[in-house]
């Protein structure tokens, strides 16, 4: 799905005109909370982390190897909690996704995500860093996007570990759709966001041994504070994350978008491939239909595809040109060049005990990745807003303690 949309104008607090019909009917009740994040001197001189044999500042450690790629424990230049730190693939092949990487090499990924899980809810560790009750997170995007803003500047794939204490999770901002400008309401609110859940359905694929479908509705999610997106909760909680099985189905997760992506695609435009800065011509609208009616998807996953692909104008070289030179509105108006979409593990409270999501968030527009915009329980959607001023000294050094402590753990 690629072009321009129609411009899309809003009529008090609910969006419309191209995407009206995939939103859902409450969306004026739904609050963007914000929490600001501060970021690190821009120079990385208050890290003491070098920069990798692969050229990438604030790597920690080296925790896994293969033949052709390794993963590391990193740090962020903008972080996006209080503590956090990323896992990533370096190599001289990129490994972009989950399905890039061998079942072990992702299996050691989960694996070094459930240790950052065991690490903040250890008691001594909670309570050296007032850890206690905060929410954690662990999420990656996929997005290939060369040209515009998109949610994944570094294409490397990476898994981000974060962590926000209870302190943290109190100071959230709240903004209402109304307050929003035109372009953050695309950015906030991206019509795959809400389009997303009923049409991947019938194309994600379940395992009920790892995961079980979760039923609720978008407008539910927003009436009880549940996150949005498509939702499976983790059978067997945060320890179904070491196992094979479980890394098998995120592999399985990512083909299978990919395959769908690809076919849909390749019924409504009409040449193949496009370089940076340009868009395929789309086929006319009423073969659009016909096409995606030809789709083995359920009724209802075809109607939203149809909300999403009518509105869609064809880009030509001048309009391209002229959006090279306007960020706000190619943000608005050039979709993203492929596939994106993020996977996030939310746990619903504290403890190994409670209810682990895994939440899936497709993406059309939106240059936010998955990391900064997420989910604290009771609220669906948290934005975080990074580089907010700069971390002081004593705030660094306990930063740095931190991920020294971590990354001991994770190599223990």
């Amino acid at each position: 799905m690629e072009g321009l949309t129609r411009s899309v104008k809003v009529n008090g607090t609910s969006p419309r005109g191209a995407f009206s019909s995939v939103y859902p009917y409450n969306l004026d009740k739904l609050v963007i909370h914000e929490v600001h994040m501060p970021a690190l001197d821009l120079t990385l001189q208050a890290s003491p982390w070098p920069t990798d044999r692969s050229g990438f500042p604030g790597v920690i450690r080296e925790i896994y190897s293969e033949k052709d790629y390794y993963l590391a424990l990193t740090t962020k230049r903008f972080p996006h909690a209080p503590f956090d730190a990323m896992i990533m693939a370096f190599g001289d092949n990129e490994k972009r996704s989950v399905h890039d990487l061998s079942t072990d090499g992702l299996n050691a990924v989960l694996r070094s995500g459930l240790a950052f899980i065991e690490f903040v809810q250890d008691p001594a560790v909670a309570v050296r860093y007032k850890l206690m009750e905060g929410h954690c997170c662990l999420i990656y995007n996929f997005d290939l996007t060369k040209d515009r803003e998109n949610g994944m500047s570094n294409k490397r794939f990476h898994m981000h570990l974060n962590y926000w204490p209870s302190y943290t999770t109190l100071m959230k901002r709240p903004t209402t759709f109304a307050n929003l400008s035109s372009v953050e309401r695309v950015r906030l609110f991206d019509p795959l966001l809400f389009a997303g859940p009923g049409i991947v359905r019938d194309i994600i694929p379940v395992d009920t041994q790892v995961v079980m479908p979760c039923s609720w509705t978008v407008d539910e999610a927003i009436k009880f504070g549940l996150p949005i997106g498509s939702t499976f909760e983790i059978v067997g909680g945060w320890r179904t994350l070491q196992t094979e099985r479980f890394a098998i189905w995120l592999q399985q997760v990512h083909e299978s978008l990919a395959n769908a992506y690809s076919n849909v695609r390749r019924e409504l435009v009409q040449e193949p491939f496009e370089d940076p800065w340009s868009r395929p011509n789309l086929v006319p609208p009423d073969v659009r239909i016909k096409r995606i009616d030809a789709q083995p998807l359920s009724d209802d996953a075809r109607k939203l595809l149809k909300y999403l692909a009518i509105p869609l104008q064809n880009l030509n070289p001048q309009l391209i040109q002229y959006l090279r030179s306007h960020k706000k509105l190619r943000i608005r108006h050039m979709s993203l060049q492929g596939l994106s979409y993020s996977v996030a593990f939310h746990p619903l409270g504290w403890g190994q005990d409670t209810k682990i999501l895994v939440v899936v968030q497709l993406r059309l527009f939106t240059d936010i990745g998955g990391a900064s915009l997420t989910y604290f329980p009771g609220f669906p959607l948290i934005r975080v807003q990074r580089n907010e001023g700069t971390l002081s000294a004593s705030e660094i050094q306990t930063r740095v303690q931190f991920q020294t402590e971590l990354a001991d753990w994770l190599t223990r």
